[in-house]
């Protein structure tokens, strides 16, 4: 079963943030970034990325976490689709997908999706 990748919404015209965790990060050797369309996206008038590291002491050990976040500046419809979250180290790579549907903002129950060639209505909530 495959897992249904969470989503997030955005009025068409409005910022969009998208966020995202890692766990057991190991600062100074990470490298937190985010993609869209297999594509590494960089900071300028469009997109803002933060990325804020802090530890968790618990019994065993301190662990290092990662908060991130992507804002998408006056959302538009060629903003949709998938983007990555992604942490990587020497030790290996960590990937979270999140999903961008921009709305029209017009309706709060009902939008109109043209995904994959179907025509589809979508309920919120």
């Amino acid at each position: 079963m495959k897992a249904k990748v969470p989503r997030v919404t955005a009025v068409h015209g409005k910022n969009a943030t998208l966020s995202c965790t890692g766990k057991y990060v190991p600062k100074g050797y990470t490298f937190v970034f985010w993609m869209f369309k297999e594509q590494e996206i960089n900071e300028n008038e469009k997109y803002s990325i933060t990325t804020d590291f802090y530890t968790i002491h618990d019994a065993f050990a301190e662990k290092m976490m990662a908060n991130t976040s992507l804002t998408i500046r006056n959302s538009d419809w060629a903003d949709e689709g998938n983007y990555a979250c992604v942490a990587s180290s020497h030790f290996g790579s960590d990937k979270q997908q999140l999903q961008l549907m921009v709305f029209n903002g017009k309706s709060k129950k009902f939008s109109i999706c043209l995904c994959k060639g179907i025509l589809a209505f979508i309920k919120e909530g």
